[in-house]
């Protein structure tokens, strides 16, 4: 995987407990079908913690000499007027294809994901009775606020990456299940899983994978807009605000080009733009914003 540096003993793959269980015994459940992650920073305590838990089904327990056992299997439902976030868990980066059906009995899929876009964000393809969907993203993370000498393989973080499943109803849920990953510097994973249902007597089929990337990012330290006439004259030189809804900035009259520098850390980075042409996008400049946790978030630049 392109960018992906392993440090030997530094990924701790950490199965979730419940992982190998018998999926829940309730005939709701028969075609749930499995539609990517939910990722978050920290360990599983706050799903098992979270007030938010639903009962759905249950699961038998096999206890060996001592026979078997039913307990109640809970999950925790998305909140679609949140996009879909879950309770309890918010903050955490969402990669999942949802579907819904139309009167006519189509099937219409859509994108539910607040990472960083991938080589391979969203791809769907048919073949025969086999729907395969497959899905990346990217997770930048890098030091919070006011860290100094942070080294991210000292002080790495635990990342849980939630299975998300979503019901035959539309309901999109997590049961708690799916791995955990620890390490510094770039890292990643892929899961994937396959559901078969039956349609008007007929086997169909759909394979759904997903695979994340973690990189690790500098924190921005300071983003500076600079407009130069055809003379390489500076016009104007203007320092942004560093939030989210970057401020956008105007052309000034006569500019011929501009240059985006971003500062951090490890340095300044420069990237040229020329004006745009007559019937050409505006310059659209992407940067990464840490929080103060030391999570990313995309933002952009818009030069217009």
């Amino acid at each position: 995987m392109r960018g992906i540096k392993w440090l030997a003993g530094a990924l701790c793959l950490v199965l979730l407990a419940g992982c190998s269980l018998a999926r829940p015994e309730a005939e709701s459940k028969t075609e749930d079908r499995f539609v990517g992650v939910y990722v978050v920073a920290g360990d599983r305590t706050a799903f098992h913690d979270n007030p938010h838990l639903v009962e759905y089904g249950s699961e038998t327990l096999d206890a060996g000499e001592y026979g078997s056992f039913t307990i109640p299997q809970m999950i925790l439902i998305a909140d679609p007027d949140n996009h879909y976030a879950f309770p309890g868990l918010e903050g955490g980066y969402s990669l999942f294809t949802l579907t819904e059906k139309d009167g006519e009995g189509g099937v219409h899929f859509s994108s539910v994901s607040n990472m960083a876009p991938d080589e391979v964000y969203k791809m769907t393809s048919v073949n025969g009775d086999t729907t395969s969907i497959e899905m990346s993203g990217i997770i930048y993370y890098g030091p919070p606020a006011g860290a100094a000498d942070w080294d991210s393989y000292q002080e790495s973080a635990i990342w849980t990456a939630y299975r998300v499943y979503q019901a035959a109803d539309g309901t999109v849920y997590t049961d708690g299940g799916g791995n955990s990953y620890q390490g510094g510097g770039d890292i990643g994973f892929s899961t994937e899983e396959s559901n078969t249902t039956t349609v008007n007597g007929e086997s169909v089929t759909e394979s759904t994978r997903v695979s994340v990337k973690f990189e690790e990012v500098p924190r921005l330290e300071k983003l500076v807009v600079t407009q130069f006439d055809g003379e390489n004259q500076v016009l104007s030189s203007q320092e942004l605000a560093l939030r989210e809804d970057l401020p956008g900035v105007r052309w000034e009259p006569g500019a011929e080009w501009a240059l985006v520098e971003e500062v951090d850390a490890e340095g300044t980075a420069r990237t040229a733009y020329s004006v745009p042409g007559e019937g050409e996008d505006p310059v659209s400049h992407q940067v990464v914003l840490l929080d103060d946790a030391g999570m990313g978030k995309l933002a952009y630049l818009n030069i217009e």
